[in-house]
């Protein structure tokens, strides 16, 4: 689990105390983040998606320095990691498949300056065995390709379309 505030936490905590068929861990920081609100859409969508045909896909979202402030980088207040910690960022995406994630998702952030690094990429998908998205930065086929040649799964290119 890596909850994104107080009721988050809370609802990890419950979790990890009645799971007795696997392992649990809780990775909590230090960013002061405020309680996010919850609404009754949030709620009520449980129930539509619980009876719909979508899977539901368990994700290892690691946010990643695209050298600009991202969107989710405000609206989160989660600081991404820097492309020069390789061992950490991998070491996140190994927690986040020990968690249960399904699929790891290296992101630079929308209208990110550069993308995730072919190293990066590469190191991690050495460590990891489930799928690897990248996206953030990428806006030619020289650096799509790249990301694929470096273990990327799926490459998401919304820049190329946000930014002029």
């Amino acid at each position: 689990w890596r909850p994104c505030d107080t009721s988050e936490t809370a609802i990890s905590w419950l979790s990890a105390l009645t799971n007795t068929s696997k392992p649990t861990a809780l990775i909590l920081s230090r960013q002061g983040l405020p309680t996010f609100p919850r609404n009754d859409s949030q709620i009520k969508s449980i129930s539509k998606l619980k009876n719909s045909t979508l899977e539901i896909i368990s994700t290892g979202y690691i946010l990643i320095d695209g050298g600009n402030d991202s969107a989710v980088s405000k609206v989160t207040n989660t600081e991404p990691l820097p492309q020069k910690n390789i061992e950490t960022i991998v070491h996140t995406a190994l927690a986040g498949q020990f968690m249960g994630a399904k699929l790891i998702y290296l992101e630079a952030g929308s209208g990110a300056k550069y993308p995730v690094k072919p190293e990066i990429i590469s190191e991690v998908k050495k460590a990891i065995n489930i799928p690897l998205i990248v996206g953030g930065g990428i806006k030619t086929d020289a650096q799509k390709n790249a990301a694929y040649n470096s273990g990327a799964d799926m490459v998401v290119m919304g820049t190329v379309y946000e930014v002029p």
